[in-house]
């Protein structure tokens, strides 16, 4: 906590949004670029819709102008309907070289039904992925990437690159099986003759076709774009002239093409006969055949892409890209049927051009449309990876990909030349495998993969109904899009189970390596979606439970640090954040709070100059009136407020700290406790539920720290700070105090044979024992962990030191926790009084009217019996003083039901054997063995009545920190100077044997003393300072009272 000091506008500007705009990488604010769906978009998501086609199709600058950014001056550009914005390229993208190479001689193998049924399982999930689709596509604009821009933005960063990848990778293998195609439709033809030449030439000729295509996209994809619909028309009379040419076969007219009369033979192809092929010589199997037929049903993203600058997206897409793929089904039903019952099995296997054979009226129009469809296809393909591979690129998120982004003032709308050439290299390797048949399978797989990823893209955002999922295409349900994603992978896994498990490899790595990149993308994925509905559903059932109801064996510490600021707002004592962020391993929840204390100076009262000036005393009134008066209704405290949470954020990142910090501003005021107010604020209303906070912790003040708050004016710094930690514990939160400096080791430092020593004077709950347990196992100790030793300290002459180590040991192997065991002797002095909440026989605070919390969440008061409940306060020597050494752990229950409460047969059972928790004599009926304080007098039931009595009746008492307030309590209770020097020289004998075991350890943990309430907090300060000199990282933990530690399984 700071009081936080004038800074000028200009600094303060500077700073803050210092901090925050340098988070794009290039030090300031990113560019926007007009996106068609209106508004500003960034540049890695420009208007560039369309830029890639599922199965080739780019139109990055086509129609509608989508390709280029929009300015004022220039006209809008034409919405596009369902037939030229949707229809047509989808039956462009979709409808390509299987159709006319392989769709007949899988006829012939797999025979008329069960190709029938190859098409309905290839296109079942391409309906279901369209169905999904329409439901993304509506509810918003898909912007450049297509898939990748869906996948990312629903799915997150990890699983939207990876995929991105893939789904590019299979857009540049598919260009290679276009190429192929286009090849072995010109080696059909007796004027090129290829694989006569030599024995390579086909692969030559792949990779010339190849690069004179990168060639044409290099100088500019505009005119690939100009081809297009020249493509299609061809692609169109190739059907016609091929289908009516086997009409005319199958009538048995006079044309009959380069077939002969006796090819023609009907019902041949029926039943399946699966041979060797000529070519191959592989004998194909079903799922073979579907994995080399699938690429000719992908393409139906072509028209989701082109959203922006469509008339009625919700109502084109849908139509359109299901229209679309009822048309290409019908096709490839026809063609099957028709070429399947006319012509012979022998001619579909022998001939795989058969199509051009029996064209009408000669077969070069369906070579010649082949080749351009395929080259036509492939000119898409190389238009649109490269273009798909800038657009991850431009999103930061993958740094191998940084060197692909557009440079400084680069029109962002040209071709990406660096990837084009990179696509080309790519695609250019499967041309060498020279057989198509080789090739479709991985497209097969990338495709199954992308697919599979919209389905369960949408899946998500149906299930979780959020808010902001609004789709206006009415047919969508989740139940189809997880039916789709099954139906994707499932495909993809009968396929080719080792291909699927190359390309699953592919993407786990490429997964792994986004993961690595930490990126922080706010798209608003489905994960966070997903993560809410599951933390609100929990919390739903936990309703009304609280911290208290946890039970000891699923206990953990949910920790709330808080930390100081200096006068700019950053963080102090560092080794605060250290010691929380090296907690999680306890797997509970880290928060942070802050609460800066704005100075007067910041804001004048008049609006106008320096508040604390000479004018006099009332114009320093009036400023600290403004001051008290300006909280989050004053802009310049919510900017400092945000400046300081952002400051605390970057500093817990560097401490590889996971949890949430919150900062809160107060006035500054000498005497308002405005600060202590803002702390109790943050531990009551910071969590939810069982959720909230147990533990809190702060930073000890130094003595540098204290005297700096004296000469500065604020006299009851000491006052406060104890009184926040009070009412922490009153809260029935456990309390640790960290006395650290610098060398305490950061989360990013390694400390190799490091100790952690635990000196045990009370139970507390075994708080004690579990934090530096937890500690020990993180990885800033090394692969090792730190060593744990622990100090049981005998406080009383009565306890034997050897059983105690034995029974010690012997309760350390229960609670499964390795340490060394020393036992300290310590009795001749008054530590075990200094450390718990109540005295035997010294009077004031902890006698029998004071309320003091057992296990029990109960408080225990002289009205019920002084009944002792648990082992909370007890000394260590007390606890294992008998033969069994099991801490217990008691269920929280109401003060009302203890008498109905039915406890163990342990050591501390009610009706056996037991300890006094309190420190003040328990019912002699019960069976209980009393407290032996330091000097072994006992005492009883009629000394607490006396002390009870004389107290002040009209005292208040503290809570958890009980205490009598009247006078003869505060001269019982050591307000005498003899008294406070006895517990001084306590605190010295202390700090020796500190000094003497653990001087070299790196961490000490030690129960905090007792806080006294009435009496100067001076001399809690004088104590701690003196029994913790000289020894760095002291930790002082104070329990709340519950058990959480236990013995059973």
């Amino acid at each position: 906590v700071a009081s936080t000091s004038a800074m000028s506008n200009s600094f303060y500007a500077d700073s803050y949004y210092g901090a925050r705009g340098g988070g794009g990488g290039g030090g300031g604010r990113r560019k926007t670029t007009f996106s068609p769906a209106g508004g500003d978009a960034p540049m890695g998501a420009s208007s560039m819709n369309g830029a890639v086609g599922d199965g080739g199709g780019a139109e990055a600058t086509g129609i509608g102008g989508e390709g280029s950014s929009s300015s004022s001056s220039s006209p809008p550009a034409k919405k596009l309907g369902t037939i030229d914005g949707v229809f047509l390229p989808c039956l462009q993208t979709i409808l390509g070289v299987i159709l006319f190479l392989r769709l007949t001689s899988i006829t012939a193998q797999a025979g008329v039904l069960q190709t029938t049924l190859i098409i309905f399982i290839c296109v079942g999930s391409t309906l279901l992925t369209a169905l999904s689709l329409s439901a993304i596509a509506t509810n918003g604009t898909i912007c450049a990437g297509g898939p990748y821009y869906v996948i990312s933005r629903n799915l997150g960063v990890e699983i939207g690159g990876a995929l991105g990848l893939l789904f590019y990778l299979g857009n540049t293998v598919a260009a290679s099986m276009y190429v192929l195609g286009a090849i072995e439709a010109l080696a059909s033809s007796p004027h090129f003759g290829f694989g006569h030449l030599f024995p390579w030439d086909a692969q030559a000729a792949s990779l010339l076709l190849m690069f004179s295509l990168a060639c044409v996209v290099n100088v500019g994809v505009r005119y690939v774009n100009v081809t297009s619909n020249l493509f299609l028309g061809m692609v169109f009379l190739s059907i016609f002239c091929m289908c009516l040419g086997c009409v005319l076969f199958a009538f048995g007219t006079p044309f009959t093409g380069s077939l002969n009369p006796w090819d023609r033979v009907f019902l041949d192809n029926i039943w399946p006969s699966y041979e060797p092929d000529p070519v191959t010589e592989i004998t194909p199997t079903f799922f073979g055949l579907l994995a080399i037929f699938y690429p000719s049903v992908t393409g139906i993203l072509a028209g989701s892409n082109r959203s922006a600058v469509l008339a009625d997206p919700g109502r084109s897409i849908p139509r359109g890209t299901i229209s679309a793929i009822g048309a290409t089904t019908a096709v490839y039903v026809c063609v099957v049927w028709l070429f399947g019952l006319t012509v012979s099995n022998r001619t579909l296997k022998t001939d795989k051009f058969v199509v051009s054979s029996v064209a009408f009226p000669n077969d070069s129009v369906v070579k010649v449309g082949v080749v351009l469809s395929c080259v036509g296809a492939a000119l898409q393909c190389l238009a649109g990876a490269p273009r798909l591979l800038q657009a991850i690129a431009m999103d930061g998120t993958m740094p191998m990909l940084k060197s692909l982004q557009p440079k400084h003032g680069e029109d962002i709308t040209s071709t990406p030349k660096k990837a084009v050439w990179i696509t080309w290299f790519i695609a250019s390797v499967p041309t060498l495998a020279g057989n198509l048949d080789h090739i479709t399978p991985i497209v097969t797989m990338f495709y199954l993969l992308m697919y599979s990823g919209i389905n369960l893209s949408t899946f998500f955002l149906g299930v979780i109904k959020s808010p902001g999922f609004r789709p206006t295409f009415r047919y969508f349900h989740w139940s189809v899009s997880l039916l789709g994603f099954v139906w994707c992978l499932t495909l993809a896994l009968v396929i080719s189970w080792y291909t699927a498990l190359c390309a699953l490899s592919l993407f786990s790595l490429l997964y792994v390596y986004n993961r690595r990149q930490k990126s922080n993308k706010d798209w608003g994925d489905v994960g966070d979606g997903l993560r809410y509905n599951v933390v609100t559903s929990l919390l739903r059932d936990l309703t009304g439970t609280t911290a208290e109801h946890v039970h000891a064996k699923n206990w953990r510490p949910q920790l709330l640090t808080v930390v100081d600021t200096d006068d700019l707002g950053n963080p102090t004592d560092l080794w605060v954040l250290s010691l929380a962020g090296q907690l999680k391993k306890g797997r509970g929840i880290n928060m942070v709070a802050s609460v800066v204390r704005r100075h007067p100076s910041v804001k004048g009262a008049g609006g106008s100059g320096d508040a604390m000036t000479a004018n006099g005393s009332d114009a320093e009134a009036t400023a600290m009136t403004e001051m008290e008066r300006s909280g989050f209704d004053d802009w310049e405290t919510c900017e400092l407020v945000s400046h300081c949470r952002h400051l605390l954020q970057r500093r817990m990142k560097l401490e590889c700290m996971d949890g949430f910090a919150e900062v809160s501003a107060t006035s500054y005021s000498a005497k308002s406790g405005t600060t202590r107010e803002a702390v109790w604020s943050a531990v009551i209303h910071s969590g939810l539920g069982p959720l909230s906070p147990n533990t809190v912790m702060l930073s000890y003040p130094s003595v540098f720290r204290r005297s700096t708050a004296r000469s500065s004016g604020v006299t009851n710094f000491e006052d406060d700070y104890l009184s926040t930690v009070r009412g922490i514990m009153n809260l029935r939160k456990a309390v640790i105090l960290f006395r650290g400096c610098d060398r305490y080791p950061y989360g990013t430092d390694v400390v190799h044979n490091a100790t952690i020593d635990v000196w045990w004077v009370v139970h507390d709950g075994g708080l004690l024992l579990l934090l530096p347990y937890v500690l020990s196992k993180n990885k800033v100790w090394g692969k090792t962990g730190a060593r744990l030793r622990l100090y049981a300290v005998v406080t009383s002459r009565t306890e034997n030191p050897d059983r105690l180590r034995e029974a010690v040991t012997e309760h350390l192997a229960m609670v499964r926790i390795a340490a060394e065991v020393t036992v300290v002797d310590m009795s001749d002095s008054t530590v075990a009084e200094d450390m718990r909440e109540t005295e035997g026989g010294d009077g004031g605070e902890g006698t029998s009217s004071s309320l003091t919390m057992d296990v029990n969440g109960s408080m225990s008061a002289s009205s019920k019996g002084n009944r002792s409940r648990n082992t909370h306060d007890k000394t260590v020597g007390e606890v294992f003083s008998h033969a069994t050494y099991d801490v217990p752990y008691h269920a929280i229950v109401p003060m009302d039901d203890v008498d109905d409460v039915e406890y163990g047969m342990g050591p501390y059972a009610m009706g056996g054997t037991s300890g006094n928790a309190g420190g003040n004599g328990a019912a002699a009926s019960s069976g209980t063995i009393p407290h032996r304080p330091v000097d072994g007098r006992i005492d009883d039931d009629d000394d607490d009545d006396k002390e009870e009595h004389s107290s002040d009746p009209n005292s208040t008492n503290g809570g958890i920190i009980g205490s009598s307030s009247g006078a003869a309590g505060s001269s019982k209770f050591g307000g005498s100077r003899a008294r406070q020097k006895e517990r001084m020289e306590t605190a010295h004998s202390f700090n020796s044997q500190l000094r003497l075991h653990s001087s070299n350890a790196a961490l000490v943990v030690v129960n905090l003393p007792l806080l006294r309430k009435g009496h100067p907090s001076s001399q809690f300060f004088d104590y701690v300072d003196s029994m913790c000199d000289g020894v760095d990282n002291v930790l002082l933990v104070r329990g709340s009272g519950a058990e959480v530690i236990t013995t059973y399984a």
